[in-house]
């Protein structure tokens, strides 16, 4: 059997009112040597229905019960023959030359390892998604992920070389938020250099539940449930190869997590409560109470003030660092 040029990964879990307009973006390609690897991670919407109605012979379905988008990404790339891996979104669609425009990169930079282009995000609730090809000059550059890339959300725009993914789960097990950020740092690691288009490819469907909805930079801040990324975080900061800006990526996240976190611990808007149960709590403890809360209040803005301080050191540096990494490659017509 042939090895296809792409492999594309698509995890998908009921997705069905989206599933067969994504693979029609994928079918409609320009470029058509790939194959489609989906892995159904126990969904109960009908999407299973949908997939075994499918026809083209590039595709290959592989069935489990939910386990989570981790485990199915990770399946899907055991399960992939192709020279890349490109990851989609069940939700998501590729504009028409996806493939075509990195292709095109890849064959003529053959030293970058990976690329994405940057998103548009789009409401799945007025579907104003458009199926169009970009036209016209392509530039390409590239950066250094770390500190040119990280705060896109690119799970549906990534194209990786199976050769750069070096590690056994390149999606982290076990956590729910911001697991393709911590894949990305583990191919960075090694490839700190990605290349970008200037153009935009992807569209993201901003859904309640889907995770390019939940992946926001202010939720940083707010979430306990990204802790198990910061863990991750801190391995791959530690480690004897890591380099002064994955590093500052690292603290950056860090950061702006503990700089939203205890913001989010001021107990100062429970004031209006505390004041409207006085006739419960009595004058002394609804004193007591407000006085605590505005003690709280004072704390958390000087704590927040110090780690902020930080932070704005951290970005000043990135940003200095940032131009020194970047590289114009080129410009192709499409």
């Amino acid at each position: 059997m042939n090895t296809p040029v792409f492999s594309v990964i698509i995890p998908v879990y009921n997705v069905a009112k989206y599933l067969e307009r994504t693979l029609q973006s994928v079918y409609k390609q320009t470029f058509g040597d790939y194959e489609i690897v989906i892995i159904d991670d126990g969904s109960t919407d009908g999407t299973a229905e949908i997939l075994s109605k499918q026809t083209d012979a590039r595709l290959r379905v592989f069935h489990q019960s939910n386990s989570g988008v981790s485990v199915a990404r990770n399946k899907g790339i055991r399960e992939a023959r192709g020279e890349f891996i490109a990851f989609l979104d069940g939700d998501d669609i590729w504009v028409c030359n996806h493939l075509e425009i990195a292709l095109k990169f890849f064959r003529d930079y053959p030293e970058y390892k990976w690329f994405y282009t940057r998103p548009s995000m789009v409401s799945a609730i007025d579907d104003k998604l458009v199926e169009f090809g970009i036209k016209g000059k392509v530039e390409y550059r590239a950066v250094n992920w770390f500190l040119g890339a990280s705060n896109d959300p690119m799970s549906s725009s990534c194209i990786v070389h199976k050769s750069a993914i070096c590690h056994d789960e390149l999606f982290p097990l076990g956590i729910k938020m911001y697991e393709d950020n911590v894949a990305w740092c583990r191919i960075a690691m090694q490839h700190p250099a990605i290349g970008v288009a200037n153009c935009s490819t992807v569209q993201y469907r901003m859904r309640d539940t889907s995770a390019s909805h939940k992946y926001s930079v202010k939720m940083l801040g707010r979430d306990s449930s990204y802790n198990g990324a910061f863990i991750c975080h801190q391995e791959l900061y530690l480690k004897k190869d890591c380099t002064p800006a994955a590093k500052l990526f690292f603290r950056f996240y860090s950061l702006l997590n503990w700089w939203g976190r205890i913001r989010g611990c001021s107990l100062l808007s429970w004031k209006d409560e505390i004041r409207q149960r006085k006739a419960l709590n009595g004058a002394f403890l609804t004193a007591w109470l407000l006085a605590g809360a505005y003690v709280n209040h004072f704390f958390c803005l000087s704590y927040a003030k110090i780690v902020r301080l930080q932070f704005n050191a951290v970005v000043r540096k990135m940003k200095k660092l940032s131009p020194l990494y970047e590289v114009e490659l080129g410009v192709r017509e499409f």
